[in-house]
């Protein structure tokens, strides 16, 4: 393939996205879910019989899933786009500041016991589902807060925001095939809805996906860390609706002050693209006008 043709390529893709966004989201689902359900099927066949342990083979799907979301930005040449080339300023703070203080007041009562109390964690385990955790910021991030966000912005900032949050998370559904209950799955869907919501106005305001990456990866570790331990505790769906109905709520209510009127206006500004869902700009007809002819 030469580089003219490859050009060629890339530019219809970039094309067809920006014209049909929800056909290049439903694709993407389409990948990502049979990755996750086909692989997690063979991963765990693969544990069960060569008794390996499971970490490093979850491992090696959250990095695939690296792979296949930079091969996409890379092929619609969305680097600046979804905010990899941009980094954050002082004055980018005081947003991160509420969900940087709650992941703390969630993953401090959790590590602390594991850490210095009588059912503490090896160091190796530690260092292992940081490791994951930094993958799955990463992966998940690339994938929601970045591409699939990118290719909402052409139906309007508002809608981006809504639309990639809700793909994010009914994408945990493939938790079910992974033989978690029914009341897990929906909990993690709602609570994923509210962060995606909450990542997304992130994204956006600061310009960065980093920022999200590695709040993302940090957010996830001590309920991890715990599950490691004690393992993932049963729970119906009514629970799950009333626990995660309240986190989400939390996250709703940042969202809307995050994305107030005003900055929402700023955003449309900056982002929005002449087919999105900004009023016309209103011109004025002009009319030929005779000139008197020159003697």
């Amino acid at each position: 393939m030469n580089a003219s043709f490859a050009s060629e390529t890339d530019g219809r893709l970039a094309r067809f996205v920006n014209a049909h966004p929800w056909w290049f989201v439903l694709a993407l689902l389409g990948i990502l879910e049979g990755i996750l359900v086909g692989l997690g099927f063979l991963g765990r066949a693969f544990i069960r019989f060569s008794h390996v342990p499971a970490q490093p083979v979850r491992d090696v799907l959250e990095l695939l899933l690296v792979i296949v979301a930079f091969l996409l930005i890379s092929r619609l040449k969305w680097w600046r786009q979804t905010g990899f080339m941009q980094g954050i300023t002082w004055k980018d703070m005081p947003l991160l500041l509420f969900p940087i203080i709650f992941m703390l007041f969630i993953a401090i009562p959790t590590l602390f016991p594991l850490i210095f109390g009588p059912n503490k964690v090896a160091l190796d385990q530690f260092l292992s589902l940081a490791l994951f955790c930094g993958l799955v910021g990463l992966a998940e991030e690339s994938l929601c807060r970045g591409l699939i966000l990118q290719a909402f912005l052409s139906k309007g900032v508002l809608r981006a925001i809504i639309l990639s949050a809700l793909v994010f998370g009914l994408l945990h559904t493939s938790n079910l095939f992974a033989g978690y209950s029914l009341g897990f799955v929906v909990g993690q869907i709602l609570l994923a809805f509210g962060l995606g919501l909450t990542y997304a106005v992130i994204r956006l305001r600061t310009g960065s996906i980093w920022p999200v990456i590695i709040l993302h990866g940090l957010y996830d570790y001590a309920p991890l860390v715990r599950a490691s331990k004690f393992g993932i505790p049963p729970i119906d769906v009514w629970q799950a609706l009333l626990g995660s109905g309240f986190l989400f709520l939390l996250y709703l209510i940042y969202a809307a002050i995050a994305l107030r009127p005003s900055k929402l206006a700023e955003l449309r500004a900056h982002y929005q693209s002449k087919n999105v869902d900004l009023p016309p700009v209103e011109t004025v007809d002009m009319q030929p006008v005779d000139l008197p002819a020159q003697e």
